[in-house]
């Protein structure tokens, strides 16, 4: 009979206190019985939960705990546990899909930007606080701030008619900025802001908040504490200062470190005075955020936001830009405003600005520079005058030394398309340009634009005899060997050959030289072959299929590479990418490509001008058009760019 038969070994149910079901353990492949799969109750004593093992009930005393030697206790038995639901499951299609999480890379990432937003955060609530507490008018300031509750807002979507107001009054023709946000790239923080200024660091909420928002394709906007109130009085301008505050040294500097010039220079002029006392330092107030608010575009440009929102925060910029350049004309019209320092970081703010939104639009901005530096008494002069700022314990930089620098290098490249001579490197001044001692001033242009002092001044020398040359329409013959003791009769090929032999020498020296820092050797190397290729083409009418020319182009090219794939610094190697790019051989141009959009990381809308002007030189190239050097297709654009 059947129920005589045996039956396999199979244990019998047994009642648990507990209303879990018995499940028959499986028999795997090899038929070796499988354990009973583990299921967790949520009624076991408190003890076992909080060791997070299974509990057999027990009572009073469960199992475990008699092992563990520990009290066992129950909650009560009134008490409900929640318990997730199990038809929450048929809604699951309805439900929007949980954002994935972030790889370990981009982690990474985030928490770099956000040590970085949160320590410019930092630098400038110290400026702010400093500047407050040496000035007389800082307790009725202060006291309003303290007063008032600030509206905080999300990081990425801020509106601008407050910051609208504020400097373009309120009849301004200007739409608010209403950025939609991604779902995905974006999330919204309110940033809880301090009732009075005085106190601790108040900046320990933003690295959180900054967290919060995550790695982004667009920088995320910091809402700042109540304390720039006096000078940034709406939440608009305090997050442009901050994000120009993060980001100053990697966008301006071409070898940033942890001492960042830009901010100890141009932070304390901006703060000297209160909003609407002091036009210069109103002209570098507006200055700085105009360079946030473009800088901020490029970001929104380049992270697949919707083109209304870039198109907007593009518009903005500009106004601050021309708002600036008007304050600036208006300030300089004073004795005491042509005097200033703030006046002039504000000219060169706003030269960075022109620089930033594609290279064009400097030249009124440079000719009131060069009028205030004449006021001044020249460069020399300047820097007697200037008072040096401390950046940190024991290095000081002169501000007049900063701007004058920064000025004489934008004006000796801005040459190269107006086709005039560089004045404030000149020897219409007394010599000013060497530092004979060693300071952080003697290597400020290494670290500002990643190549040596000597390096700019043969660069000026050159943009001088091209302006010459090209005035006289004359060209001369490239001798093939080239010596100190043939002297042509020409005072303008004297000249030619005199700097043709020092440009030659110099790139030999540096072939020899390996104690530079990296970044200033690669940049070293990049111009003084660009310098090459400018005196083949431009003096002596070297064919750009020769050997001379297609070799260091191609040199150029990889040292640039090099300087932006490895060392991640592509600041200020433009220049010589354009004059290189346009003499490659159609083989070589799709490198030419790569790199030009490898300095998007870093720079801004300068680099769809350089791609604009050398796509333009290889079209024109293709087609055989005489007209196709990138001076020329410049000329033809009606492209003066910086």
């Amino acid at each position: 009979m059947a129920s005589q038969q045996s039956s396999p070994d199979i244990p019998s149910p047994t009642k648990s206190s507990t209303s879990s079901t018995y499940r028959a353990p499986r028999a795997s492949r090899a038929g070796v019985k499988r354990k009973m799969k583990y299921s967790r109750t949520r009624s076991g004593c408190l003890c076992c939960r909080h060791r997070r093992i299974k509990c057999d009930e027990k009572r009073p005393v469960c199992k475990r705990c008699i092992i563990a030697k520990r009290e066992c206790e129950y909650p009560p038995e009134n008490t409900s546990v929640p318990r997730k639901r199990k038809d929450e499951g048929e809604n699951t299609a309805n439900r929007a899909p949980k954002p994935k999480k972030a790889k370990s890379s981009t982690r990474r990432k985030g928490k770099s930007r956000v040590r970085t937003k949160a320590k410019a955060a930092l630098v400038v609530e110290d400026t702010a606080r400093r500047s407050a507490s040496s000035s007389s008018w800082h307790k009725s300031f202060l006291s309003l701030s303290a007063g008032g509750n600030l509206d905080a807002r999300s990081g990425s979507a801020v509106a601008t008619e407050g910051v609208t107001e504020e400097i373009f009054g309120p009849a301004a023709d200007h739409q608010p900025i209403q950025p939609e946000q991604d779902s995905q790239a974006a999330g919204t923080t309110e940033l809880a802001t301090p009732s009075t200024v005085s106190g601790a660091r108040s900046f320990n909420n933003v690295s959180d908040a900054v967290e919060s928002l995550g790695a982004q394709g667009s920088a995320p906007m910091l809402t700042a504490p109540d304390y720039l109130l006096p000078w940034f009085s709406t939440p608009q301008e305090r997050e442009l200062i901050l994000h120009y505050a993060a980001n100053a040294a990697p966008l301006m500097m071409a070898i940033p470190s942890g001492l960042n010039p830009m901010l100890a220079i141009n932070l304390p002029l901006a703060l000297a005075c209160p909003k609407g006392t002091n036009l210069a330092s109103d002209a570098l107030r507006v200055a700085l955020l105009g360079t946030g608010a473009i800088h901020q575009a490029f970001l929104l440009s380049r992270s697949g936001v919707n083109n209304h929102q870039t198109a907007n925060m593009f518009q903005f910029a500009s106004k601050l830009r021309d708002k600036g350049k008007e304050m600036v004309k208006r300030s300089s019209m004073s004795q005491d405003g042509a005097a200033s320092d703030g006046t002039l970081g504000a000219i060169t703010a706003l030269a960075s600005i022109d620089i930033f939104f594609g290279g064009n639009g400097w030249l009124d901005n440079f000719s009131m520079a060069k009028e205030m530096v004449r006021f001044r008494g020249g460069p020399a002069e300047m820097l007697k005058m200037s008072q040096p700022r401390q950046l940190a314990e024991g290095v000081t930089l002169s501000p007049a030394r900063m701007m004058l620098e920064i000025l004489a290098i934008y004006e000796t490249f801005g040459c190269l398309t107006t086709g005039e001579e560089p004045t404030l490197l000149s020897d219409q001044w007394e010599e000013w340009w060497s530092v004979g001692f060693s300071t952080y001033q003697k290597y400020s242009v290494e670290k500002q634009f990643g190549m040596s002092r000597i390096m700019v001044h043969l660069f000026a020398r050159l943009t001088r005899l091209l302006s010459r040359v090209g005035k006289s329409g004359k060209r001369f013959v490239l001798q093939p060997t080239l010596s100190a003791n043939l002297d042509p009769a020409d005072p303008l090929e004297q000249e030619a050959s005199k700097l043709r032999l020092d440009v030659d020498a110099w790139i030999q020296h540096l072939e020899l030289n390996t104690l530079d820092q990296d970044r200033i050797h690669v940049g070293n190397r990049a111009y003084a072959l660009a310098m090459r290729i400018l005196l083949l083409r431009r003096v002596y009418d070297v064919p750009r299929h020769d050997v001379s020319i297609q070799s260091a182009a191609l040199e150029v090219l990889r040292y640039c590479t090099v300087s932006t794939a490895v060392l991640n610094m592509p600041i200020d190697l433009v220049w010589p990418a354009v004059i290189a790019a346009c003499c490659l051989a159609p083989e070589a141009r799709s490198w030419c490509l790569t790199l030009l959009e490898g300095f998007k990381a870093q720079c801004c809308f300068d680099i769809d001008t350089a791609a604009k002007i050398v796509m333009e030189s290889w079209t024109r190239s293709d087609r055989g058009d005489a007209r196709w050097d990138w001076k020329e297709v410049c000329d033809d654009l009606g492209l003066k760019v910086l």
